[in-house]
Parts: C-alpha cells; structure tokens; sequence
C-alpha cells in the first residue's frame, strides 16, 4: 500500500481525492405564489451591494409589483419577500423592466395609464437590505415622465445600464404613430441622490427603427442587451427586410455623454415565425465575447427554435452581424429563455417541449462562439407547465447558478418560483501499491 507519515508521527494510507462536475443542472424544489395575477413576464436582476434580488412585474390588478428575493444558502434557493405596488394604476403591456447600474442603483421603466393618458416611466432607487424593501419608497412619484400621450400607447422594451457612459438606457415603441411602431430610446443619468428625479433631457431621446414589421409582432417581440465588450448597447427587434420579408433585425446603441448614436439595421436572413408569440432572447457568451440570439424558425406548424452569434462591432461602425447559426432545439416549442453560465461557460435554455406534451426541459450547450452543441436535454417539470412567454424570468449569479420564475398553466396562472445550479460529485480512491526498488 501507499503509505506515509503525517507531520503528528502517524501512518496513513495515501488517497486521491477527485471533484467532478455534474453534467445536468440541480434544481431546487418549485414554490408557488401571487395566484391570480395577470399575464406577464417576470424581469429579475441580482445587485451585488445588497447581495438582493428584485423581480418586477405586472401584478393582479394589473399594477407594477416588485418582490425582493434574499438567496437561502441551505437551500440553494431564492426566499421571495412580499409583493410591493410600485403604483395603484395599471401598466401598458405585460412588462415592467428593471436593471442594475452601478452602486447598487437600480433603473426602472413601464407605461402607466392614467386617464386616457399613457406615461413612460423612468425612476431609480437602491435595496434595503435590512427591510427588503426599495429605499425610494415613491417610485412613480420621482420618476421621469419620457413621453405622455392621450392617443398613443407606448410598450416598454428594456432598460440596461451603459457602464461606459455610467447612464440607464431605455427603449419603448408605439402603436398608433406614423408610421406604427416606431422604436424610440433615451438615456438617463443617476441623481446624487438615487432616491430621486433622474437627470435627463427630452433633447436626448432618439427613433431606433420605424420599419413596421408586423403590427402586435413588433409590440412584443423584441429583446435590449448591453455587450461589455463593445461597451455598445443593442436593440433587436421585428422588421422587414429589402425585400418586405419579416426579419429580425437589430441596430447598435452607441452613448457618449447624454448623446445617443443609432448605428445602421442589419437584418438577419433567417425567416422567423410571424407571429406575436415569437419572442427574441438573447444572452451574452461572457467567454467568446458574442450574443447569442435565439427565436422561433419559420419552417413548420410546430416551429424549432433558431439560434445565430451575433458579433457587435463598435468603434465609429456601431453594426451588428449575423452568423449562419442553426436549429436549437430537436423539438418545437413556444416559451422559452437563456442564460450564460460564466462559471462554466455553458449556455442554458429553459423550455417548454412541446413534443412531449409541453413539459419543462433544461438544455444545456457548450459554445464556441460559432456554435452551440447540445450537452444534455433533462425534464424539469411535468406539472407546472408554461403559460406565457418569459424571456427575461432568468438570472445568473456566479457561485449560485440560476434563478427562473415564470407562469403556471393553470387556472390560478400562479408564478413558479426555482433555482437551479450545477452540483458536484466528490470520490476518493486508494492509491495502488507502490513497488519498491
């Protein structure tokens, strides 16, 4: 046997401890809250500073809600506080999109209706740590009022926080201007005091896009990433390309200051499902410095999923290309999201298959930057099954793993609420005998 002496005199057989990492992802159990709530798709962020998660949503009376969530280390889960109206007045359309800048400041934008009036609401604050609670306790009242119509809507479409200019940036798009369904942005400096009125201009607000693409399409269908890279924010969204064929397409965001500089559309060539189901996710491949864009593929009844790197080029160009890409996905499906795991480098897709029977599924991808290889494809869940779309209902945090939440399909359309993250397994074998020479 292999044999040695420890520092103490004693005589101890010699092992090989080996830690192997899981090949499937760990999920937590799922909880169930907020029954009765109306259709939407949760937006969760991580800050840091407060070690806190916040989701937003549109609540069951159709208000703007907020819970923050404190991570649970014995269970490896997220323990969601209790739902917070930001405001008693419905919102417009199913989001209300949250990001974290920097120092713990969070940004904040949805559509208020009020009246016949449609309001863009831009606001910021920190977490409270010690009450769980936003610390700008009037969140609508010390917002910035972007744009008021009494004979427009406006649909939110993201907020990302630009580290190079230290600015929020927003994008919304409209229904009933000219033409419909233009995409509008504005960016929007943190106070001294976060708990209060942002610094912005009117002046600074610039149109992403006025290609109309399809009417309820372009309203849902749509997706705002920031690549740390480029330092370049990047707006994808539906339009039509050179030949009036229904693409996606996207244009770089470029911020110096309080000026924004709308790069020029680049289109992909791949035909999407037309239809205001289809959403766009994206998420940013932190080991090949590319976004992966994934949406529905328009080739059957039953539609797969499409996926394409996309390299952003920044400089004075500001474009975006497009590569080949490829099917996802083996099995069609409606509802979906992803995330990067930077620990791993590990891309993963929370799905809906619909080829068996609409059950839940993890498939997990490793990239090269040109393309994704399916790892494994594991069943997540057979009873809480998805109700509507969820792109942005998906955190990562490093150390932790993921964070989901997204509508049953049920009568109640209650949120599920599950961690997830990849285990290890840890063996120890004897050494063999060593020969003696």
């Amino acid at each position: 046997k292999d044999m040695y002496v420890t520092d103490a005199g004693l005589i101890k057989e010699r092992t090989t401890t080996t830690t192997t990492q899981d090949t499937t992802l760990t999920n937590t159990s799922q909880t169930i809250t907020d029954p009765n709530y109306s259709p939407n798709a949760p937006d969760i962020s991580y800050d840091t500073v407060s070690d806190r998660y916040i989701k937003t949503y549109r609540g069951a009376s159709d208000y703007p809600e907020y819970r923050i969530g404190t991570y649970n280390s014995s269970t490896k889960a997220v323990d969601w506080g209790t739902a917070q109206v930001i405001v008693s007045y419905s919102t417009r359309g199913y989001n209300v999109f949250n990001s974290v800048g920097s120092s713990g400041v969070i940004g904040f934008v949805w559509t208020l209706i009020s009246g016949s009036s449609d309001y863009v609401k831009f606001s910021t604050s920190t977490i409270n740590a010690t009450t769980n609670l936003l610390t700008n306790s009037s969140l609508s009242g010390t917002s910035a009022n972007v744009v008021i119509s009494s004979s427009e809507e406006y649909y939110p479409q993201g907020v990302v926080w630009d580290s190079s200019s230290s600015r929020f940036v927003i994008t919304w798009t409209t229904v009933q201007s000219s033409p419909a369904y233009t995409i509008y942005a504005n960016c929007f400096e943190v106070n001294t005091n976060p708990n209060s009125d942002p610094v912005w201009s009117s002046s600074n607000q610039v149109t992403v896009d006025n290609t109309n693409g399809n009417d309820s399409g372009t309203r849902n269908c749509f997706s705002l990433i920031y690549d740390p890279d480029t330092q370049r924010t990047v707006h994808f969204f539906l339009t039509r390309d050179g030949s009036n064929n229904v693409r996606y397409g996207g244009r770089v965001l470029s911020i110096s200051g309080s000026t924004i500089t709308v790069g020029a559309k680049t289109t992909s060539t791949v035909a999407p499902y037309n239809s205001q189901d289809n959403a766009i996710i994206t998420t940013y491949d932190t080991q090949n410095n590319k976004i992966i864009c994934a949406f529905q593929e328009n080739t059957t009844t039953y539609n797969k999923i499409y996926y394409q790197f996309v390299t952003v080029t920044g400089s004075s160009t500001n474009t975006i290309s497009f590569n080949t890409g490829s099917q996802l996905t083996t099995f069609a499906t409606e509802k979906y999201n992803i995330a990067f795991d930077t620990d791993n480098n590990k891309a993963v897709l929370l799905t809906q298959n619909r080829d068996d029977s609409y059950n839940v599924y993890h498939n997990i991808y490793s990239s090269n930057g040109t393309t994704l290889t399916l790892d494994s494809s594991t069943l997540v869940s057979s009873t809480n099954l998805i109700k509507n779309a969820m792109e942005e209902g998906v955190e990562f945090v490093s150390g932790r793993g993921f964070v989901y939440n997204y509508q049953k399909n049920d009568v109640n359309w209650n949120m599920v609420n599950f961690s997830s993250f990849f285990g290890s397994t840890t063996s120890t074998v004897v050494n063999a005998s060593q020969s003696n020479f």
